[in-house]
């Protein structure tokens, strides 16, 4: 993420790593980006490293938690861009979200990761975050034209529709995305009438909405 906003993760000096597992004030490490209202808290490959240093470190857990903790109040949302592994690092992020937003590929591989994935989010709300909860899939990446990404999809929503909400904006697989990466801005920004950049404002407002209504009940 940091590197399609412009910035370059490994000549930066401070990182999560350094607030993680160097007791960095995180206030230190969060950058303005070129959108409005954005910041962030960036990585590199050296967080890599924290994977081996939080293997049998007591309450290692809740690094993530502890950090964020210090800063929650300077913002209205706070966004964990997380690995698909189920690691240790992971971890960190479910135990410090209060809600988990589940990108999905339409493809049988992710479909098959779907259901390991929502096991472990059930151990870590029982043992770790017990105020823990899934606010919805989102259909990520989807190419209406192959059947193959069609027929995942309907498989998705046999398999997990009835205990997962799945967001009904879809976000379409398009070259529109790769082309705002090579120009390291937000799509957004580098098209604002580009059919994926009005699905990210509609998709927006419906996580939003769930947001305000999970909190409501």
């Amino acid at each position: 993420m940091a590197t399609t906003l412009g910035f370059q993760p490994d000549l930066l000096e401070s990182t999560i790593y350094e607030v993680l597992f160097e007791k960095l004030n995180p206030a230190a490490a969060i950058f303005q980006t070129p959108v409005e209202n954005l910041s962030i808290l960036p990585s590199n490959l050296q967080l890599a490293e924290g994977e081996v240093r939080l293997i049998g470190s007591i309450g290692g857990e809740y690094y993530l938690k502890k950090a964020l903790n210090r800063i929650q109040d300077q913002f209205d949302y706070i966004l964990i861009d997380t690995p698909p592994s189920l690691s240790l690092l992971s971890t960190n992020a479910l135990v410090a979200a209060d809600k988990v937003l589940i990108p999905v590929s339409c493809d049988i591989l992710s479909l098959r990761g779907m259901e390991n994935l929502l096991e472990h989010i059930t151990r870590v709300k029982e043992i770790l975050n017990p105020d823990l909860s899934i606010l919805g899939i989102i259909i990520n990446m989807f190419d209406r034209r192959t059947l193959h990404a069609r027929e995942s999809k309907e498989l998705l929503e046999e398999e997990f529709g009835k205990q997962v909400k799945i967001f009904q904006t879809v976000i379409m697989n398009t070259t529109k995305i790769k082309d705002a990466w090579g120009a390291k801005e937000s799509v957004i920004l580098y098209d604002k009438n580009a059919e994926v950049t009005k699905e990210y404002i509609q998709l927006t407002k419906e996580v939003e909405n769930a947001i305000k209504k999970s909190t409501a009940d």
